[in-house]
């Protein structure tokens, strides 16, 4: 499939930080998945990086984040944000980009990634790579984001307690824990996880006004009692 349509050259992107053409990965991004992931591989490209980075983008559900902070009466300018299970950072670029103090969380590779994006532009950030205490992840933030992360992990109710002791104000969570069986037949997503949605959706309704986004994506509010 051809790659998305967006102000920003992610294909560029791309290129400038696995030094390849630009020509070289549009005709890449053509290919099936299969055959693209093989071909990844061989060129050294992360295929999960390279998918997100083409075929589809976080803007739209970090867009309307931005303007259901704006509603709640805040701005995001300076807030300490995490994005948590960043992948390509684009929530995370996103909110920087207007003025968050951002830091990101994921392993290695990714987190190489997302720092090269935010070296190019300019943007300072905080890294943190897999493993990290959750504590200290979510100690003083004003927005955690999972951003289709949760889904992933074995015991995804930890993170989310880490946030309510935390007092995080606000969290953004998109499907999880909002996932139906379809979702969870998709490779990757983890039964464990699924069995604990019940758990997580009743702690963050417990500590958390519940305001639809896009979709099954959700912004969470603290109460404050």
């Amino acid at each position: 499939m051809p790659p998305i349509r967006t102000s920003e050259d992610r294909v560029g992107v791309l290129a400038e930080f696995y030094n390849q053409t630009s020509d070289a990965l549009l005709d890449l991004a053509k290919t099936p998945w299969p055959e693209r992931k093989t071909q990844c591989k061989l060129l050294g490209i992360n295929p999960y990086i390279f998918r997100t980075m083409v075929d589809y983008s976080r803007y739209p559900e970090a867009r309307k984040l931005n303007k259901l902070i704006r509603q709640c009466g805040r701005r995001i300018a300076g807030m300490k944000v995490l994005d948590f299970g960043c992948l390509v950072a684009d929530y995370g670029v996103f909110l920087a980009r207007r003025g968050a103090k951002v830091a990101v969380y994921d392993y290695i590779e990714e987190i190489t990634f997302a720092a090269f994006r935010f070296t190019r532009e300019n943007m300072p950030v905080e890294l943190f790579h897999v493993p990290h205490n959750y504590k200290e992840l979510m100690c003083s933030r004003n927005l955690v984001i999972f951003g289709e992360v949760l889904e992933h992990l074995d015991n995804p109710l930890q993170p989310l307690e880490a946030c309510v002791d935390a007092s995080v104000d606000f969290i953004f969570t998109s499907c999880f824990p909002l996932g139906d069986e379809a979702y969870f037949s998709h490779s990757g997503h983890s039964k464990s996880a699924q069995q604990q949605q019940p758990a997580c959706l009743a702690l963050l309704r417990k500590f958390y006004y519940e305001i639809a986004a896009r979709k099954k994506a959700r912004l969470w509010r603290r109460i404050v009692v």
